[in-house]
């Protein structure tokens, strides 16, 4: 159980702030059933998750894992091939979004960016959807994470790659 004050990863919210671990505020909601409220750090809105349900809940990964995962980029293979039928691509970029986990994120966006790489055209629809959700989800969780502004994460993960 995460405590008050935890920042946490909840599934595709993103980066949440724990602020109460309580009953439902809900009438209609069973009593003695206990839920997190979180609040998502980069959206609006409260998040009422019940803690005997099954959901992708998890802490944030430390600064040296983040540290240790930007740094991995410059080993990493290249990207899977994607096919251009965004059926077929969607199907893998769901198995890529299924943990929420930063080195999956990563795959992702590396995937997508690769298969794009030296072509004209934007990216079709579903590559965007799926590049912009990994990307917000990763990139949220290392602003937090590095105590850096979301919009400096890519420069940063830039210069130390280079560096």
């Amino acid at each position: 159980m995460f405590a008050e004050g935890t920042l946490v990863m909840y599934g595709s919210e993103g980066v949440c702030r724990v602020v109460r671990v309580g009953e439902s505020p809900f009438d209609s909601a069973p009593a003695g059933r206990l839920y997190y409220t979180l609040e998502p750090l980069f959206s609006s809105g409260t998040i009422f998750a019940p803690l005997d349900v099954p959901v992708i809940i998890r802490p944030l990964m430390t600064r040296q894992e983040a540290d240790e995962l930007i740094d991995s980029i410059k080993h990493m293979d290249t990207p899977e091939s994607v096919s251009r039928e965004p059926k077929s691509a969607e199907s893998l970029y769901r198995r890529y979004m299924s943990g929420y986990e930063p080195a999956s994120l990563l795959a992702l966006i590396r995937c997508i960016h690769h298969k794009n790489k030296g072509s004209r055209k934007p990216y079709n629809q579903t590559d965007e959807r799926y590049f912009h959700r990994a990307q917000a989800l990763l990139y949220g969780e290392l602003s937090v994470v590095l105590g850096i502004p979301v919009e400096e994460v890519e420069d940063y993960i830039r210069a130390r790659v280079e560096s």
